[in-house]
């Protein structure tokens, strides 16, 4: 029994480590920093561009930086298979919310707009922001077991409902309501995950790697 236990725990902390790198806190970040520079400044770049980009680079990252230093750790299929149910859901909200932006833009020269489009209108930043964004970090955080996920999914939830009823301008569509949080989020996930970076290499230096005072 006590070997079992000790091979649970084993697994744990090496599946806990090999999320101590900071990548997908900095790949997470900067696609909200770029979702909030981009609403402010009212740049025209599709979302689903930056998400294939933002995949392709933190998998060559992890090869790059986390394989070399960890190896190629597997792990048990009902862990693995958490994580496959949390791409499969993130992949189903990035769909409804495309879907959702092109029914709102079509809504804009439709002769008659649903009553819902307006609910979106109206608490869409609650909607995307509070729920679909603040729920998903959370998410991440239950599904990967690493607790400062959890903590980003609070601040955004916290955050984005404060923004509701602070809203820098009136005029701003919902993107626009969101991005001043987004771009804040952004900034300190892309902060704190540099600083996980940087921490990993020195506690898991390459063989023949110097080591940072």
């Amino acid at each position: 029994m006590s070997d079992k236990i000790n091979l649970k725990a084993l697994e744990r902390k090496a599946y806990l480590a090999y999320y101590e790198d900071g990548l997908l806190d900095m790949g997470i970040g900067a696609v909200l920093a770029w979702l909030g520079g981009v609403a402010l400044t009212e740049l025209d770049f599709p979302f689903y561009l930056w998400y294939i980009l933002g995949v392709s680079v933190w998998t060559s990252a992890k090869k790059q930086i986390t394989v070399p230093r960890m190896g190629y750790v597997k792990f048990r299929e009902t862990r693995k298979g958490r994580v496959r149910k949390l791409i499969y859901v993130f992949i189903l909200v990035l769909t409804f919310i495309m879907v959702i932006g092109v029914l709102l833009f079509k809504s804009t020269v439709a002769v008659e707009t649903p009553g819902w489009i307006f609910v979106i209108r109206d608490y869409g930043d609650v909607i995307f922001g509070a729920i679909f964004l603040g729920g998903g970090l959370m998410s991440v955080g239950y599904t990967t077991e690493v607790k400062r996920f959890s903590y980003y999914g609070g601040s955004a939830f916290t955050l984005h409902l404060l923004n509701h009823f602070l809203t820098l301008n009136p005029t701003w569509d919902i993107w626009q309501a969101m991005a001043p949080v987004n771009l804040l989020l952004g900034i300190v996930m892309l902060g704190n995950g540099y600083m996980l970076l940087r921490k990993f290499k020195e506690k898991y230096p390459i063989t023949g790697e110097p080591m940072h005072e």
